[in-house]
């Protein structure tokens, strides 16, 4: 079991290695703030990734952690600030990364020790 900051150490290697990942969430959670949804899941756009991946397109398989979820929203709402009322942001007690060091694994600067 992943706790603290093998959370996000995971998080930022899967991220790495399936770009791909994050802009389904942009898609995904584009298209329910267009929507006007006033409040959306983030592990919702995470199961329509899925769906997604192993339903509506044809390639490899990939396993997408639940424990990613919560980087993946926070990501968002870091890159594309306008949508942040669609997520209701949580304080993650499980893991004490920054925002910071979450744009900082996605732009490929690594990540702070």
């Amino acid at each position: 079991m992943l706790v603290g900051r093998e959370k996000f150490r995971s998080w930022a290697a899967f991220h790495r290695e399936n770009p791909h990942v994050f802009k389904l969430f942009e898609r995904f959670g584009s298209e329910a703030h267009a929507n006007k949804r006033n409040r959306f899941s983030a592990y919702m756009i995470r199961e329509r990734i899925r769906w997604y991946t192993m339903i509506e397109t044809t390639g490899s398989e990939f396993k997408m952690s639940n424990n990613h979820t919560p980087f993946y929203a926070r990501l968002l709402v870091l890159v594309h600030p306008k949508i942040r009322d669609l997520f209701l942001i949580k304080t993650m007690w499980t893991c004490d990364a920054t925002d910071e060091e979450i744009l900082a694994a996605h732009k490929g600067g690594g990540m702070i020790e």
